[in-house]
């Protein structure tokens, strides 16, 4: 029989369970299972792959092992051992997943499970489970320049005082907060942030007592200016409601547009057309069909005829 082990080196499995930090007794725990075992063994944690380990060599593997910044979720793991699988032999697997799910997404109950291998979910559990974490990270649209930068912290059966907090984007120190968190209670915290840019950013807990989850990585993406097109006569007054903070706003008159930019617009505005040519309606309605906007001012001299179409 065919063994596939992930064994979970997270940082969360740095908590203490009750013979020590979890990866270091799943670890032992291992090597005593597979002493006098002669299964193929593939091994899988969030940072590496071992293909084909042979028993002799999986001590020493096991203690290499250590804690790694990165996390897999559930079906990302499955989906690797289902890609180990030979489809012209089926042969039964001892699929065995050691973690303690904590920072492993899933539901069980959602996932797609080979019926002919068999499944051992092992989760080690910490004596206490206790922790401070970055539970959520949002923001709020303030104007096009400033953006309200919003995370929860969370208390998990614990309590702390003066929690220093800070903020980081694009790997510079923008900001610090401290919190005080009662037992399994959580708090939100705000920053004012400038919608300038992409922006790459992270908040980082600093404690010493807590040595996992104190990490929270986000990207925000800069909204892009709505582009906005003027067909037909000059007025001022359009260009004061769509500014150019905002808005990426043109006007051209029917003789010099320039039709292949038309797909392109947010919004077009036909302003004041006594009439309008065929080509141009042609276009528009392809505008619209695929989610395009369409604002009509008409002249007091227009053919309604045009609009009709």
């Amino acid at each position: 029989m065919e063994t596939v082990i992930y064994l979970d080196n997270s940082l969360s499995m740095h908590a203490k369970g009750d013979k020590g930090a979890l990866l270091e007794k799943s670890k032992h725990d291992l090597i005593d299972s597979y002493q006098n075992v002669e299964n193929t063994i593939t091994l899988i944690t969030n940072n590496d792959f071992i293909k084909d380990l042979q028993l002799s060599n999986l001590k020493s593997v096991l203690l290499k092992i250590g804690y790694s910044p990165l996390k897999k979720d559930l079906k990302t793991i499955l989906l690797q051992m289902d890609n180990l699988k030979n489809d012209k032999t089926k042969i039964k697997r001892d699929i065995i997943l050691i973690s303690d799910f904590q920072t492993i997404n899933g539901d069980l109950n959602t996932l797609n499970l080979d019926r002919l291998d068999a499944y051992n979910f092992v989760q080690v559990e910490p004596i206490k489970a206790e922790n401070i974490s970055i539970d959520s990270v949002w923001t709020k649209e303030i104007d096009f320049q400033n953006l309200q930068l919003k995370a929860l912290i969370r208390s998990h059966q614990t309590e702390i005082e003066n929690l220093s907090i800070s903020l980081f984007l694009d790997n510079k120190l923008f900001g610090k907060t401290t919190v005080s968190l009662d037992k399994n209670k959580s708090v939100e915290i705000l920053f004012s942030i400038p919608n300038a840019k992409n922006i790459i950013g992270k908040f980082s807990l600093q404690d010493k007592q807590l040595l996992f989850d104190n990490e929270f990585y986000f990207a925000v993406s800069k909204k892009e200016k709505s582009k906005v097109l003027v067909i037909g006569a000059t007025t001022a007054y359009l260009s004061k409601i769509y500014t150019e903070d905002e808005f990426d706003f043109a006007s051209t008159t029917i003789d010099r547009l320039d039709y292949s930019k038309i797909h392109d617009q947010n919004l077009i505005i036909l302003n004041s057309l006594v009439s309008i040519p065929e080509t141009l309606i042609n276009s528009l309605s392809i505008h619209i069909k695929y989610g395009g906007n369409l604002v009509v001012i008409p002249n007091s001299e227009s053919d309604v005829s045009y609009y009709d179409k």
